[in-house]
């Protein structure tokens, strides 16, 4: 027979164990018979007074009732509704309301078979960094805009050619000369055989200055833009640009990267795929709330889980 071990100070937080099992205390309250009938494995009268102490581990309750006399210790099972119906061949018991003190959660599917898609997505995740490559530059020139003629007419000037492979997507990063100031650039990525545009506009502005809080800056030299995967051929950037200080020269650097890993569409897919275990995990947060705010030890172990 497995020994029943439990904690010597009865209160907030004390367990015992029963087969290999801990249970965490539940009740603890003085329990008086009022009546009896049926045939019991120990002496029991009406009128007796015993000290009752439940403890519990989803779907076993392990109860304690001390007299001056003796102690006595049984295992009990919940039991739904159905199943005792089944059991005693009856109908229509009464519908429970709330949650028993040894209710198991029946929702631990979505919290655990639920994750898995999590897993499998940091697998892929692992697998395609490697496959995919490494971020691989094809431009990276130094251009120049010269004065405009005015505050509103553009400057227009090409990279050199440089080559792009299919099925890879494309990050174009310009950078201006820009200090307190700005600088507005239309950059379009030309297929040199089809003529085929994609534009992009990278506006570029940086700001610096001092406070009473101390130094300060806003903006930046560069930025970035990204395009999807284009076919494969020979492309140039043709840059267009106005900027706040029109009568001086701008000096433009520009970068055309492909196989860029982003992190986008990996962000969205673990939102996505974390939604149903989330709200699993939620049910069982409440659950376990429900479970526990009828113990008079509720406040010491109302997050615990006896799953």
């Amino acid at each position: 027979m497995a020994e029943i071990g439990a904690d010597q100070t009865i209160g907030p937080g004390s367990k015992a164990t029963y087969n290999g099992q801990t249970f965490k205390i539940f009740q603890d309250a003085m329990a008086v018979v009022e009546y009896v009938k049926g045939e019991f494995y120990w002496r029991v009268e009406q009128g007796e007074t015993v000290r009752a102490i439940d403890y519990v581990s989803a779907p076993l309750m392990l109860s304690q009732e001390m007299s001056q006399n003796e102690i006595n210790w049984s295992l009990g099972t919940y039991m739904s509704n159905d199943e005792v119906e089944r059991i005693f061949g009856i109908s229509g018991l009464p519908k429970p309301w709330g949650v028993g003190p040894n209710q198991p959660f029946t929702g631990r599917f979505y919290y655990t078979w639920g994750a898995l898609p999590l897993l499998l997505l940091l697998v892929i995740a692992a697998l395609m960094v490697p496959l995919t490559g490494i971020t691989k530059p094809v431009l990276n020139q130094e251009i120049v805009l010269p004065p405009l003629t005015n505050a509103t007419t553009a400057q227009t000037v090409f990279s050199q050619p440089f080559e792009l492979k299919g099925n890879r997507n494309v990050r174009i990063t310009a950078g201006a000369q820009v200090d307190n100031s700005w600088a507005d650039l239309d950059v379009d990525l030309v297929n040199d055989q089809s003529q085929e545009v994609e534009s992009v506009n990278v506006p570029v502005e940086y700001y610096s200055g001092s406070d009473s809080d101390g130094a300060w800056t806003e903006g930046a030299k560069s930025t970035d833009a990204t395009l999807s995967s284009l076919p494969a051929g020979q492309y140039t950037l043709r840059v267009e640009g106005t900027w706040e200080k029109w009568q001086q020269q701008m000096p433009v650097s520009v970068k055309v990267e492909q196989g860029v890993n982003r992190g986008v569409n990996f962000c969205c897919a673990l939102l996505v795929l974390a939604i149903v275990p989330f709200f699993g995990l939620l049910r069982k947060f409440s659950f376990e709330s429900g479970r526990w705010k009828d113990s008079m030890f509720g406040s010491s172990s109302s997050g615990s889980s006896d799953e």
